[in-house]
């Protein structure tokens, strides 16, 4: 009963057209009746996400062209919802562009997945299962036990971050819904985007809220061009919070330094010093060690005592013409 054919886009599209082309020999009839739906929800194997056409009539080996007029969504099903039936399909074109690309700032579609160069963390692991780098692995895979989704404990405000390493100017965030165990857990989840680690990014400007999810669902948000770092995913209530992907569209932002194309970061050879050295953690080198991660622990910081004018220093050797001075706090 209700036979369904469905194709996963991976990610949302605006979809304009699907073109069927029907069976040349036998049982081309079958497909009368059948309907075409397209949208982001997976209940009922798609076929409750929104119609975009009934297929009336039907020919022998016809190819037929359906205008769906911008519907967005990830999964494209046909189904034949009122009968016991076979369903045959000899071919399906869809015609559209990725959902992102509609967001302000990457209508050209050139922005690529920074997230996946990033470092992600989040604010408790419920098992080693939902470890936070399954978010930014580049697998789309929905269901938990294939290893590709991300889980915290049952806590309050519980978050997942990821650090781009530098600022970026974002178009939009594409988050993909777990589709087995506590999909909904992601309702009331904010996205937040800035430079700021004060309670753990969540005190960012907020790119959006999600009011509506679906079970192993795949939304855009865009966010306009907001610009930062860090990219934080949490829900201010007692919740668990699970991502199965996110990815992140911008670019890095432009420095407004005029720098030769040849300019590069000559501290690297240098020898650096410092007024006063706070502990062995501390050392003037680790601030030239190409290492940008920002905690102290990581032994990439540098540390003074606590002293009347404290300064840092880097002797490049020799004079240079400065462009630019990147700095890490």
């Amino acid at each position: 009963m209700s036979p369904w054919w469905r194709v996963d886009l991976q990610e949302p599209y605006v979809i304009s057209a699907v073109a069927i082309t029907n069976g040349g020999d036998c049982c081309w009839e079958h497909l009368r009746g059948a309907e075409l739906y397209i949208g982001s929800s997976l209940k009922k194997n798609g076929t409750l996400n929104p119609r975009c056409a009934s297929i009336y009539p039907v020919e022998k080996g016809s190819t037929d062209s359906f205008c769906c007029n911008g519907m967005v969504g990830r999964y494209v099903t046909i189904a034949i919802p009122t009968r016991e039936e076979y369903l045959i399909l000899c071919e399906v074109e869809i015609y559209g562009v990725p959902a992102v690309n509609r967001c302000p700032g990457n209508q050209t579609g050139i922005q690529t997945n920074v997230g996946l160069k990033g470092i992600a963390t989040q604010s408790s692991v419920e098992d080693r299962q939902g470890v936070p780098e399954h978010a930014i692995d580049g697998n789309m895979n929905n269901v938990y036990s294939s290893l590709s989704c991300t889980h915290t404990r049952f806590e309050m405000g519980p978050w997942w971050r990821v650090d781009l390493q530098e600022p970026h100017k974002i178009s939009a965030v594409v988050i993909t819904n777990q589709r087995d165990c506590c999909w909904e857990c992601l309702k009331g989840a904010e996205i937040r985007i800035g430079n700021s680690l004060v309670k753990n990014g969540t005190l960012n400007p907020r790119c959006a809220s999600i009011t509506i999810v679906a079970k192993g669902s795949t939304d855009p948000f865009c966010c306009n061009g907001m610009i930062g770092c860090y990219v934080t995913i949490t829900i201010p209530m007692h919740k668990y919070l699970t991502l199965c992907e996110v990815r992140v569209y911008g670019l890095p932002v432009q420095s407004t330094c005029v720098r030769n194309p040849h300019d590069r970061n000559v501290a690297l050879m240098g020898i650096a010093t410092q007024s006063s050295k706070r502990d062995q953690l501390g050392v003037p080198e680790h601030a030239i060690d190409g290492n940008k991660n920002s905690d102290f622990g990581y032994l990439s910081c540098t540390h003074m005592e606590h002293e009347m004018g404290p300064w840092w220093r880097v002797d490049l050797q020799q004079p240079y013409r400065i462009s630019a001075v990147v700095i890490t706090n």
